[in-house]
């Protein structure tokens, strides 16, 4: 019974995911603004929360790089496929704003994926067409 504990840990540590999105925001605010960014695996109950990054940013800065990370170990029963989002929250606007871009599906099979040049303009709440994209 031990090996057969000891051996299912190794396996599930062993078929983590890793996750990886970078890119740009553009925010052409003359006051300082600031932006939280989710990355998370979306399920049919309850989402799966990776990580969180939140920054403020000066006046003046037009362009802003960002970067995430997380891993995912499983995506629940009868599903193979990771569904990867991004929520975004920001002011860039003057008010308080929040919206969910998909970032890609995943197959559970996959090693790490990752995803460059994913870039968002906060100016109209929309993202500019990603540049390259890969899984291992």
């Amino acid at each position: 019974m031990k090996v057969f504990l000891v051996s299912f840990v190794i396996l599930t540590v062993a078929l983590a995911t890793e996750f990886e999105v970078s890119g740009n925001i553009f925010c052409e605010s003359s006051k300082k603004w600031c932006y939280t960014v989710e990355l998370l695996e979306s399920d049919y109950l309850d989402n799966d929360y990776m990580n969180y990054h939140e920054k403020c940013v000066e006046p003046g800065t037009v362009q802003e790089p960002y970067h995430i990370n997380g891993t995912q170990k499983d995506d629940g029963l009868w599903d193979n496929y990771f569904e990867i989002f991004l929520d975004f929250s920001h002011n860039c606007t003057g008010i308080k704003e929040y919206f969910y871009h998909q970032v890609a599906i995943v197959s559970i099979t996959e090693k790490s994926f990752v995803k460059e040049r994913m870039d968002f303009d906060f100016n109209k709440n929309l993202p500019i067409e990603s540049k390259k994209e890969g899984s291992e």
